[in-house]
């Protein structure tokens, strides 16, 4: 993920489905219950699922286009300073 231009906020294992499984029964709780466990000890190893959440880092092409629209918003201020610090001096 971080090689693809994304920045992990977190990662964790998603518990296999068990009722889906064994049906709704003692012996699926237990083992939901179970699976939740390992999960949260090794949610690689014991996960059905790994979930990702993540943000995509800023590109060359954005941070362009922020610094271009920035620079556009501020050149009319800089434009006018010359000329107010003229009719002050006058």
């Amino acid at each position: 993920m971080r090689a693809a231009g994304f920045e992990i906020d977190r990662s964790e294992g998603v518990v296999v489905p068990m009722p889906f499984v064994f049906g709704r029964s003692a012996l699926s709780r237990i083992a939901l219950a179970l699976n939740r466990i390992l999960v949260r000890v090794r949610p690689t190893l014991f996960g059905f699922q790994i979930l990702i959440v993540a943000k995509p880092r800023p590109t060359l092409a954005s941070l362009l286009d922020a610094a271009r629209a920035s620079a556009t918003e501020k050149m009319p201020k800089v434009l006018e300073l010359p000329q107010e610090k003229m009719r002050r001096s006058a």
